[in-house]
Parts: structure tokens; C-alpha cells; sequence
């Protein structure tokens, strides 16, 4: 069995008011033909009945996206620690998750984490666009180097991370990555040339 984490940046909620849901249901479901998995996510809701063969941990405390965000590390621990006999292996997709290194540590359980971007510079760019209060007190500078903190710690603990293009995986590799797997997004030129006008 597997436990499939998500990040503080994902959730099935989210996806499900972004309509996007059927990417996670997608993403988790091909995950699924490994083995049986355990999704471990910030959602409040137990969002099962939406997978194939995956049972859905929630750990939000809390209905409020940006505390539920906040908390997530410390309620995600505790859950993962309490179901960590259930899985062999912790997947997470993102790094904006670091309770699922100290279950790997904590547990001897290898850790792959998908690389799918620089979570930190996303961070960034969103606090960039906060208000001016929110610059000035410097709080935007400080979450910054709080995401960074995060995304090196679990990138230089991760046993395998994969990542999808050559430059993450040599931003991967400069912040301490043991092994770095690339495995770029596929392109199906069957679809392409079916759906061209051309």
C-alpha cells in the first residue's frame, strides 16, 4: 500500500471549485494500478467515493482554506504517523509537505516526491501581489524564506525525486537531492493530429 500525500497547494476541495476535479481523480486513480493507496490530503471532507480503490485520509481541522493550509503539517503528521502501518512507501506530489519526511524518518519508509515546480518562487509571486500592509510588516519576505526552508528540506530528505523537466531536476540536484528521476510530461501526437484543423 501506498500513502499518496498532497501538499498545503492542492487539495480535492480545490480542485473541485477550480473545476479540476477530474485531474485528481485522474492523477489518483493511475496511481491506483500500483497498488492500493491512502490519500492524504488537507480537505475537511472524505472525498473516497470520487477514486477507484482509495481510501481518503482527510486532515483539515478546520472549514478555512488559509489555516487549514497553516495546520495541515502538524494535523498531516499526526495522521500519517497514526496510519503509517497501513503503507511501504510515502508518495507525495508538490513540496509543500514536510510532515511526510519526519513519517519517513520516523517510520524507515522510503519517500518519492514529484517536483512538479518551484512551490518557493510560486510563494513568492503570490505574496508579491498581496497588499501593501502585508509587504511593509515584511511578512511576505519572511513566508518566502519559510517555503524555501520547506521545499529544501524535503527535496535534500526525499530518497527519489522525480521531476518533470531537466531543470527541475538540476534545481533539485543544487538543493541536496539524493537521486533525481526525470520523467518529462508525455505528448500524445495520435490526439494532436486527430483534433488539428490542419
Amino acid at each position: 500500500m501506498i500513502a499518496l500525500v498532497y501538499g498545503m497547494d492542492s487539495s480535492v476541495q480545490e480542485h473541485i471549485q477550480n473545476g479540476l476535479i477530474r485531474k485528481i481523480v485522474k492523477e489518483v486513480n493511475n496511481f491506483s494500478r500500483i497498488g492500493k493507496i491512502v490519500l492524504f490530503t488537507h480537505d475537511v471532507k472524505n472525498y473516497s467515493v470520487l477514486f477507484k480503490d482509495v481510501v481518503h485520509i482527510p486532515c483539515g481541522l478546520v472549514s478555512t482554506l488559509f489555516l487549514r493550509k497553516i495546520l495541515y503539517p502538524f494535523s498531516g503528521l499526526f495522521y500519517l504517523l497514526k496510519y503509517s502501518h497501513y503503507f511501504k512507501v510515502i508518495r507525495v506530489i508538490g513540496v509543500a509537505c514536510p510532515q511526510a519526511v519526519l513519517v519517513s524518518k520516523l517510520t524507515k519508509k522510503p519517500l518519492i516526491v514529484s517536483y512538479h515546480y518551484e512551490w518557493a518562487k510560486e510563494v513568492k509571486i503570490t505574496l508579491a501581489k498581496q497588499n501593501l500592509i502585508f509587504r511593509i510588516l515584511f511578512l511576505s519576505d519572511f513566508l518566502y524564506f519559510i517555503a524555501q526552508a520547506i521545499e529544501h528540506f524535503i527535496i535534500k530528505n526525499a530518497d527519489i525525486v522525480i521531476a518533470l523537466m531537466p531543470y527541475l531536476g538540476s534545481v533539485a540536484k543544487r538543493k541536496g537531492a539524493k537521486k533525481v528521476i526525470i520523467i518529462p510530461n508525455g505528448v500524445d501526437f495520435k490526439l494532436i493530429k486527430k483534433y488539428s484543423i490542419y
